[in-house]
């Protein structure tokens, strides 16, 4: 099976902006011959959505936005996280889901078991969890797979009663779809790919795992997608944070090679990728303004800034006055020189 992973940066609450990106993975996808392509969790709204869900008009917008994805999937399966109503007469009427569409049509829905609320997470407030486990078949595929959204990989490491993976595979899904939204701290990838290998040996099932890429709010996403097979071995890596595409065959033996970023790499990496987003996802083009001490935090604050959005579009300030000395003013306007603001 031609799998097809996509690594995207959606925006919260860009529908049509969002769609526009699965549309042009989908497209891709298809000229290279995949069967799937398959995107992160909640990618039509972008993740987290947060107290945006409480509002009908957005979910339904949303909705439009999936429908209007149907034509792409006349070429190519895809399978991406969504906010699908559950259609149940309670307080919480929302799933958060796996949906595969293909030839035109919604042909499954499999959403989320395992909401994770705590830390940044507080999707309990927000959906319903699924309470049963179901396997996806698509046209013309005779491989039996697994949709498992994001934390329904987890189960060990957060010790959940339910193992939604591991079900899956009990039913016969010899691969495990993972659109997911797992937030960065450095070292994250490993974890990640330490946990996905003993989940797969575990399985005896192959595990996609596909993360959004991209700074929302104070969150940051570091992308790092990957796939193992069945023996826990890893298949592919895609790149960390960046937006990235990857077609892989499965079943395949693990061959590929970590590649993780250093870990000041990853510090650094990871918070201009945050800054640039930030600016750019809420449109502010007159860019930053930096108080300049000469010191060791001002001027790593103002040395980010400028990897992130440019020289030309950072403003420092020196602050003289009676506790400033002379060496500290001389030394952030070396600063500013250095930099080229």
């Amino acid at each position: 099976m031609r799998i097809a992973i996509a690594q995207v940066n959606p925006t919260v609450g860009d529908l049509s902006g969002n769609r526009a990106l699965v549309e042009a993975a989908a497209a891709r996808a298809a000229r290279e011959g995949a069967d799937v392509v398959v995107l992160p969790e909640l990618v039509l709204t972008g993740y987290p959505p947060m107290d945006l869900l409480t509002r009908e008009g957005f979910v339904n917008d949303q909705l439009a936005e999936l429908d209007a994805l149907l034509p792409a999937s006349k070429d190519v399966a895809i399978v991406l996280g969504a906010v699908i109503a559950t259609g149940r007469d309670d307080h919480k009427q929302l799933w958060n889901a796996g949906v595969v569409l293909a030839g035109g049509e919604r042909v499954a829905v499999r959403a989320k078991t395992l909401l994770p609320t705590y830390d940044v997470f507080d999707e309990n407030r927000y959906f319903a969890s699924e309470e049963t486990r179901e396997t996806v078949k698509l046209p013309g595929i005779s491989e039996v797979l697994g949709v498992a959204v994001c934390e329904d990989s987890w189960a060990e490491v957060m010790d959940y009663r339910v193992d939604p993976v591991v079900e899956l595979a009990n039913l016969g899904a010899k691969i495990v779809l993972n659109p997911s939204a797992s937030p960065w701290h450095v070292g994250k990838a490993a974890e990640r790919r330490d946990m996905l290998s003993r989940l797969a040996k575990k399985s005896g099932a192959a595990i996609v795992f596909v993360n959004q890429v991209g700074g929302n709010d104070e969150l940051i996403f570091d992308g790092a997608s990957c796939v193992v097979d069945a023996n826990g071995a890893l298949v592919e890596q895609l790149p960390h944070f960046e937006p990235a595409f990857a077609v892989v065959d499965l079943p395949a033996a693990g061959e590929a090679a970590t590649s993780d970023p250093s870990g000041v790499e990853q510090l650094e990496r990871g918070l201009v990728l945050g800054i640039r987003d930030y600016f750019e996802k809420q449109n502010l083009p007159l860019g930053a303004v930096i108080g300049l001490s000469g010191g060791i935090d001002s001027a790593v604050t103002a040395y980010l800034a400028v990897e992130a959005i440019g020289a030309e579009r950072v403003l420092g300030i020196a602050m003289p006055g009676p506790f400033s000395s002379e060496h500290s003013i001389d030394d952030a306007l070396e600063l500013g020189r250095l930099l080229g603001i």
